[in-house]
C-alpha cells in the first residue's frame, strides 16, 4: 500500500510530487488535475483525502487567494475547488483574476447555500458552486462537465 505524501513549499502550500498521489483505493478515472484553496487545513485534508478517493489527482493546496494565484500559475490545475472566504481576498475575487488569465474550471464552495451570496455566484466566472456538505464526486464532475 503506497501512502500519500504532500511536500510543502510554502505557508499554506502542499504540493503532491508525481510518484506519490497515486492511491490504492481510487474509484474513479477521473484523472482530473485539482487545486484545492481553502483557508481551514482540517477541511483542505478533507477534501484533498476525498478528492484522491473519487480518483482525482489533486496536484497542490492553498490556504489564500494570492497563494492560490501563484499556484494556479505555477501548477496549471485542470479544475481549482475554491472557496469563497479567504482571509486576504474573497473567492469571488480570486475567480475573476483567474478567469483574466488562465484557463482552468472553477467550483466555488462554501459553508454557506449560495442564495446568502445573491448573484454574486451566478454572476462570476465560476463554472459553478457546491455547498462544503455537498461536495461529493458525482456533483463536482456534473459542474466541471456541463457547459458554462
Amino acid at each position: 500500500m503506497r501512502g500519500v505524501v504532500g511536500v510543502r513549499t510554502g505557508p499554506g502550500v502542499r504540493v503532491y510530487p508525481d510518484d506519490h498521489h497515486e492511491c490504492w483505493w481510487q474509484t474513479a478515472d477521473v484523472g482530473r488535475s485539482v487545486l484545492v484553496v481553502d483557508d481551514h487545513e482540517g477541511f483542505r485534508a478533507w477534501a484533498c483525502a476525498f478528492l484522491r478517493a473519487e480518483g482525482y489527482d489533486v496536484i497542490g493546496e492553498a490556504a489564500d487567494g494570492l497563494t492560490a494565484l501563484r499556484e494556479v500559475n505555477r501548477l496549471r490545475p485542470e479544475v481549482v475547488l475554491l472557496d469563497i472566504h479567504l482571509p486576504d481576498m474573497d473567492g469571488f475575487e480570486v475567480a475573476r483574476r483567474l478567469c483574466q488569465g488562465v484557463q482552468t474550471s472553477i467550483v466555488l464552495i462554501s459553508s454557506r447555500e449560495p442564495e446568502e451570496f445573491g448573484d454574486r455566484v451566478q454572476s462570476s466566472c465560476a463554472r459553478g458552486f457546491l455547498p462544503k456538505a455537498d461536495l461529493f464526486g458525482p456533483s463536482l464532475e456534473a459542474i466541471i462537465r456541463d457547459p458554462p
